[in-house]
């Protein structure tokens, strides 16, 4: 229904061979997958860059700031509907980014 023609679908493991920077990542999955890959989001998102986690069961959120707080991430703000959850989090900056 949309109007797009071309759509490249590839196999990975999480974020693991992305060698681009991205300026958002967004993963809408439950809290199971989230946690092994939280870790990989630094390094795949440019400076200052922003990750949008959804699909996070509302008693999973804890865990979810947490993780994302031990691995450098400031969250930015959370959003519900329902018994579902959104987690918007910022890269921390590198201190020679701003330079």
């Amino acid at each position: 229904m949309n109007p797009v023609h071309k759509i490249d679908v590839v196999a990975n493991d999480l974020l693991a061979g992305i060698t681009l920077k991205a300026d958002l990542i967004l993963a809408n999955i439950l809290a199971e997958v989230l946690v092994p890959l939280i870790p990989q989001l630094d390094s795949a998102l440019a400076p200052h860059g922003q990750v949008l986690l959804s699909g996070i069961y509302y008693d999973k959120v804890d865990t979810i700031k947490t993780d994302l707080t031990a691995a450098g991430f400031t969250i930015v703000g959370v959003n519900t509907l329902g018994d579902w959850a959104a987690i918007i989090a910022q890269r921390a900056a590198d201190e020679d980014d701003d330079a």
